[in-house]
């Protein structure tokens, strides 16, 4: 009987293994526990998905990684230059504007150069028609951040009112400051400065800034020649040094005049014309972009970005090879020297 019990026992286990899709040998018994074979763990996994439904192209992670502090390489373009060294640009960025009244647009300017990137890093900012005179202070029109520079219309000029010129260097990018001519005749409103900023290229000396006002009932020609001999005189003063006239010039050019002078300006500064201009002897020097008026002016805020590449970034570097002395041949040449009867010499 005992036998027949053990032999059903046999049995029952084996047809179970069978069922089960398992050999005996896969699984054995100690201390009362299954011990699991590396076969029976991998069929407990799910079955592959059927080829169709699987991916052709692999996912990708479009979420940026945290870890990588920024892409590989860097963007060019004069405005990411000027981004990353906002004031110690090779060139001076400027704003230059025709403004028809100053005074009545300081809190608009004061705004701009607090939430305005483009004003508050702009080394240089140059206006005409500011419509000041004698009663206004400096304390009216100052700006935080800026040394201002006027030239109010006199009575030179024939006219009571209107004109006047006014130019802010930014602090942080200049505090080296020079008046060299101040001018109001009935054809020409000049003004000029010489300024040695705190970074300047290897190749420039100084930087010369002249904002200039004509008249539309100016003489264009009398008016030309006039900026002409101030300009000569400033390049003979300083021959190194790059040389901008800005400002509004209605009717007058430099391009005869001026002929190895650049006009950077090429975008329309009141309705469809260009008469805000700027030259410069500096071949490339900038890139104008056309902001909206300030308050009710009709003439277009005018950004000058600086394009100019310094010349040690544009010239290769050469390789020189420079000999050198070995230790034996200076030893010897120290010998020779201590030997030497010097006497002979006297």
């Amino acid at each position: 009987m005992v036998k027949v019990l053990c032999i059903l026992l046999c049995l029952f286990v084996l047809l179970s293994d069978l069922c089960s899709g398992l050999r005996p040998e896969d699984h054995t018994q100690q201390h009362g526990g299954f011990v699991y074979t590396r076969n029976e763990l991998l069929r407990l996994r799910p079955p592959p998905p059927p080829p169709s439904s699987r991916p052709l192209m692999p996912t990708v992670n479009t979420k940026q990684d945290a870890s990588k502090k920024r892409k590989r390489g860097r963007r060019g373009g004069v405005k990411n230059r000027l981004r990353r060294r906002p004031a110690k640009p090779p060139l001076p960025s400027v704003v230059f504007a025709n403004v028809q009244s100053l005074y009545n647009k300081i809190d608009e300017l004061h705004a701009k150069c607090r939430y305005d990137n483009v004003y508050r890093e702009a080394c240089v900012m140059a206006f005409c028609e500011t419509w000041l005179d004698s009663t206004r202070p400096d304390d009216d029109i100052i700006l935080d951040g800026f040394t201002v520079y006027r030239s109010d219309r006199t009575k030179e000029s024939g006219k009571t009112r209107g004109g006047g010129l006014c130019i802010y260097i930014n602090n942080r990018w200049c505090s080296n400051v020079k008046i060299h001519t101040t001018l109001c005749s009935p054809n020409l409103e000049l003004l000029t400065l010489s300024v040695r900023p705190f970074y300047l290229p290897r190749e420039f000396s100084n930087i010369v800034l002249c904002c200039v006002y004509v008249p539309p009932s100016a003489d264009a020609l009398a008016a030309a020649d006039t900026i002409t001999s101030y300009m000569q005189s400033m390049l003979l003063r300083y021959p190194d040094a790059p040389v901008f006239v800005m400002g509004d010039f209605n009717s007058c050019t430099l391009d005869t005049a001026l002929p190895s002078f650049h006009q950077y300006v090429h975008v329309p500064t009141r309705n469809n014309k260009t008469i805000d201009l700027c030259y410069g002897n500096i071949p490339s020097a900038y890139s104008a972009r056309a902001h909206p008026p300030l308050g009710r002016a009709d003439h277009n805020v005018i950004n000058l970005i600086p394009a100019y590449r310094q010349l040690l970034k544009r010239v290769k570097p050469t390789k020189v090879n420079v000999r050198q002395w070995t230790q034996d041949a200076t030893m010897q040449l120290q010998g020779s020297l201590a030997c030497t009867d010097w006497g002979v010499c006297t």
